[in-house]
């Protein structure tokens, strides 16, 4: 009995200390697309994401594989997670990923790019009721992406399903909003603090801004507008660049993270078609940007900090081009960062707690969505030329 323990043991001091970090250090040495013409190459990313959408396991990274015992200890506690937790309750599978995911191939389908029956088969079966309410507990501003995705889906089929969550959600968001009309990021909690973290801009403004077109709701654009106001007046350095949170109206933390300015940039591109003051604060941005662009339109995870292409702050910065009109060879920087089976690679990892940034790149649901945006906006001025 001793002897298969001691063997049990050894096997996983193999697995984590050896194999896993194998795999760590020659994860960057994959296989790219290569120079592809362009109608296979948005064929391959589109076919990857919807392999993605078949599957509710999150593709995001975490973080670096630590040593055997800090490993064990991780195993122990996802073990005890999951005997307490059921899978219903599970946020991080209903988060912004795979949210960010939808919204990408629901826009795709808007464009005729993917049958939308092929998504609506995916999002019924993981993410919706038949009565229209989320098949998981929505507790958190992060889970917002969903939303956006069924309001796509509402436009393009009219089924009333869609409309019922997107309602849903947005009351929700009413319900967490704080004292001063803002939404702080863990409004569902017990928690006396409230922060301001710049990712959730991202998550929940062009829900707001998009819900308030089509139901013609003057509150929900109200409510969008009034948050990224605040991060403009509070959460932006002289140089335009976002901190990682504000408080007390006073900006903290990092403000060379590429993906907080990619979060940024989410929400600022709803509104600068809308009012030129938006207009002029994303071109102060992007004169930003360009002072710390890595090397032929591609960013780093900590912009002039570090040397490593982050794609999740690479794809938002040239979709902000794309919407300034800005001439730049974006199918041939995407092509670098695509690996043969449609996936967009390079995508740092999920950040572990506050300000514990992942050193693991790979593939993501988030920044396969946020690909198919900006194809879907390149199909949409190649149709119109």
């Amino acid at each position: 009995m001793c002897t298969i323990f001691l063997l049990c043991v050894l096997l996983v001091f193999i697995y984590i200390d050896i194999v896993k970090i194998i795999r760590f250090k020659f994860i960057k040495k994959i296989k790219l697309i290569g120079n592809v013409n362009d109608e296979i190459y948005f064929q391959s990313v589109y076919l990857a994401a919807l392999k993605m959408a078949k599957k509710r396991s999150v593709y995001m990274r975490l973080q670096k594989p630590d040593i055997f015992i800090v490993e064990i200890k991780k195993m122990l506690r996802m073990i005890k997670r999951k005997m307490y937790r059921s899978y219903r309750n599970d946020n991080w599978k209903y988060g912004w990923n795979k949210g960010f995911l939808f919204i990408g191939l629901t826009d795709s389908s808007y464009y005729g790019n993917i049958k939308i029956d092929d998504v609506k088969k995916y999002f019924d079966k993981y993410y919706i009721e038949e009565n229209g309410t989320p098949r998981f507990d929505f507790i958190n501003v992060h889970q917002t992406p969903f939303a956006l995705a069924a309001l796509s889906l509402f436009q393009q089929t009219r089924e009333i399903k869609y409309e019922i969550f997107c309602r849903y959600v947005y009351n929700k968001l009413l319900s967490w909003q704080d004292k001063n009309g803002l939404l702080p990021y863990f409004a569902n909690t017990k928690s006396e603090i409230d922060f301001y973290f710049v990712d959730q801009l991202g998550m929940y403004v062009p829900f707001l801004v998009r819900y308030a077109k089509e139901f013609d709701d003057k509150n929900a654009y109200a409510i969008a507008k009034k948050n990224l106001d605040y991060w403009i007046d509070y959460g932006l350095d002289k140089s335009g660049l976002p901190f990682y949170n504000v408080k007390n109206n006073i900006g903290l933390g990092i403000n060379s993270w590429g993906r907080g300015c990619a979060w940024f940039i989410l929400a600022l591109i709803e509104f600068i078609q809308i009012d030129s003051y938006y207009l002029n604060i994303a071109y102060q941005l992007l004169k930003t940007l360009e002072k710390l662009e890595l090397r032929n339109n591609t960013w780093a995870q900590f912009m002039g900090e570090s040397f490593d292409i982050d794609s999740s702050a690479t794809i938002p910065i040239l979709l902000l081009k794309s919407y300034l009109d800005i001439n730049v060879d974006i199918l041939e920087v995407l092509k670098k960062m695509t690996d043969r089976g449609g996936q967009i690679i390079y995508c740092s990892g999920e950040t572990c707690g506050m300000i514990r940034f992942s050193e693991l790149f790979g593939p993501s649901d988030f920044i396969q969505g946020i690909t198919l945006i900006l194809l879907n906006r390149i199909n949409s001025y190649n149709q119109k030329a």
